[in-house]
């Protein structure tokens, strides 16, 4: 995907998964997750370094509770992120980068839920950027993402029974609106 700026997270982009996540012996599942409207980009580290992003985002998901027909969510996150060089090969730059802080609360129609990141399992990803003839960059990112559930406002955290799930980086993505358990597209 060619985005005018280098700047991370890309502006306008999104991260997205069609993985599930499943929790409390599979009560709950997320599904369609979408991550987005970043409030911060910023540069990229140059050689050697480690930079700290931190921003707001939306996050929104399908969401099945309880064998309840799934409905569709959206919540700010606060969200943490560190980025490291990892090398260059000709005009491709590779960093390494892990989410650190992860902390989807407020979620419309769940009440005491949230989300976040796994304080114990690393969340780690990789984002290679080349810069291209036209000025324009070429932008591809991935991140695999361990999470946790409480239904308690945090007071008691799930792990994700089903493992990382893998966020990768499109240029825009439309998820599918759920109205009373059917899919409306």
């Amino acid at each position: 995907m060619e985005f005018d700026s280098d700047d991370l997270p890309v502006f306008g982009a999104s991260y997205v998964s069609a993985m599930h996540s499943a929790y409390m012996d599979g009560r709950f599942d997320l599904s369609e997750v979408v991550h987005n409207e970043f409030t911060q980009g910023y540069a990229p580290p140059e050689e050697g370094e480690t930079t700290i992003h931190r921003f707001d985002s939306r996050v929104t998901a399908n969401v099945r509770m309880f064998d309840r027909d799934p409905i569709r969510v959206e919540a700010r996150a606060d969200c943490t992120v560190s980025v490291a060089w990892a090398g260059q090969q000709g005009n491709v730059r590779t960093f390494n980068a892990q989410m650190v802080q992860l902390d989807v609360k407020g979620v419309d129609n769940l009440g005491a839920a949230r989300l976040r990141v796994s304080p114990t399992l690393p969340s780690k990803g990789v984002t290679t950027i080349e810069k291209l003839p036209n000025g324009l960059y070429k932008i591809e990112s991935y991140f695999d993402i361990y999470t946790e559930l409480s239904v308690d406002s945090g007071a008691y955290w799930f792990p994700s029974e089903t493992g990382a799930v893998r966020m990768m980086l499109v240029e825009h993505y439309d998820a599918p609106a759920l109205q009373t358990g059917v899919l409306v597209h």
